[in-house]
């Protein structure tokens, strides 16, 4: 796989990876275990990105190659928030396809949207 060093990321990219780590603080509670970001630009990965929960610390890829470099700019948050309520949603849940998997997206969007209403989390 092709991974991009984060000495190499740009100030967008940096900018979403903080607020990656932020929102997993709030959705799923990465505190003790903090998330780690891996950012890749492979056009062999087929995935935009993907959630691991498994091993000593949780990580999620993005593929800049499939998600195209404008995706990492905050005036993309909303595609940003519904990739990541997707990905986070993996760490409960594996398969897409279940009625488990909806239900986890929809409870975490739920979260976020009371952790905002309450001023608890800010996603502009």
């Amino acid at each position: 796989l092709n991974y991009t060093a984060e000495a190499d990321w740009s100030v967008s990219q940096r900018s979403f990876v903080e607020f990656t780590k932020g929102l997993s603080k709030l959705l799923i509670c990465t505190a003790v275990r903090p998330l780690q970001v891996e950012i890749l630009d492979d056009r062999n990965y087929k995935a935009r990105a993907a959630f691991c929960g498994a091993g000593s610390r949780p990580t999620v890829t993005f593929n800049t190659y499939a998600l195209g470099n404008a995706f990492y700019r905050k005036a993309n948050r909303q595609e940003q928030l519904e990739l990541l309520l997707h990905e986070f949603a993996h760490k409960k849940v594996s398969d897409h396809l279940s009625l488990s998997f909806a239900d986890e997206v929809g409870r975490l969007g739920v979260q976020l949207a009371l952790a905002v209403s309450q001023g608890k989390f800010e996603v502009n």
